[in-house]
């Protein structure tokens, strides 16, 4: 029966994380009206399923085995305990619309797990920390420099190809492209936040937990991801589709680099600092981005502090 409950909360998790993936792929081109929304998040379905059964199993092994010790999986409890607190704590989120990371809950939870019993391999905690701390700054290094350097040329570029016959249907194929990028880049870095748990508890094989985790994520997306998506397309209108094709390139190069190290990062967060150093290589630091980034710095710090602390406090009563 946990054995059950514990299944539908990964699932319940894996399709919320899939919405909100969903939404972070694909908004520039649902934004521009390349695609209806039925297509577009058809899109990022099929490469969110590839993306988590191709490449999610290095972080899935991480998260399942690596972390903590596989002995602490046998209390029947401790499976949903991990999953339902980092469900939570995306819930809480969404509804304070603040971009807190799944994966910082999710890490953090096995992790208070683990502390629960003395059983944390230090070594790895320390890896996904440095991880966490050098990925936002390689992207937003990234932006900046590609801001720099490359960003006038495509979009001279496109400004060439506008009104040529053919001319939107190729940019369409591009930012079409760079969207299932990020998709698939998702789908391998952020399955194991659902599944994870499952594997370290020999409830599932790292292959089957990987297809389990994006059909539901590509699931979430198709059933949910239309509202998120429609919300975040009328932001990201506020970015031009030459940056987004720059922003969408980058996260999805280090988000995927990361999962294929076996290192579980924040989406949220390489997105998030790649739109800051494309806006800092055009422009100064704007006000309310002074004021913006404080605020994210504090969630991503209170997310995985909180879940942390909500495990440990559980398990704690549970004895």
């Amino acid at each position: 029966m946990i054995a059950l409950f514990a299944l539908l909360a990964a699932l319940f998790l894996a399709a919320n994380i899939g919405a909100n993936n969903a939404a972070t792929s694909m908004a520039p081109a649902f934004g521009a009206g390349l695609w209806s929304r039925r297509r577009t998040l058809a899109i990022y379905a099929v490469a969110v399923v590839f993306g988590a059964t191709l490449a999610s199993h290095a972080v899935i092994r991480t998260l399942g085995t690596e972390l903590v010790g596989g002995a602490i999986y046998e209390a029947p409890y401790l499976l949903p305990v991990v999953l339902v607190v980092a469900g939570i704590c995306l819930l809480a989120a969404n509804l304070l619309g603040l971009p807190v990371s799944t994966t910082h809950a999710s890490v953090a939870s096995i992790i208070a797990v683990g502390a629960s019993v003395g059983s944390v391999r230090e070594e790895a905690v320390l890896r996904i920390l440095v991880w966490w701390a050098v990925t936002p700054l390689a992207a937003l290094a990234a932006s900046y420099l590609l801001g720099r350097l490359l960003y006038t040329r495509l979009l001279l570029t496109l400004y060439r190809l506008r009104g040529r016959k053919g001319s939107r249907r190729a940019f369409s194929v591009v930012i079409t492209i760079t969207g299932a990028y990020v998709a698939f880049s998702a789908g391998a870095n952020t399955a194991a936040n659902s599944v994870g748990a499952l594997v370290g508890g020999g409830l599932f094989a790292s292959r089957d937990a990987a297809w389990i985790a994006g059909l539901a994520m590509a699931a979430g997306g198709l059933l949910f991801g239309g509202r998120v998506l429609d919300t975040l397309a009328k932001k990201v209108t506020r970015i031009s589709l030459a940056r987004a094709v720059v922003i969408e390139v980058v996260s999805g190069t280090v988000v995927l680099v990361s999962a294929l190290s076996g290192v579980p990062i924040s989406l949220t967060a390489v997105v998030t600092f790649s739109i800051l150093g494309l806006r800092l290589a055009r422009t100064a630091a704007a006000p309310e981005t002074e004021k913006t980034v404080p605020r994210i710095l504090v969630a991503w710090t209170a997310s995985p502090s909180l879940a942390f602390l909500l495990v440990y406090a559980l398990i704690a009563l549970a004895r």
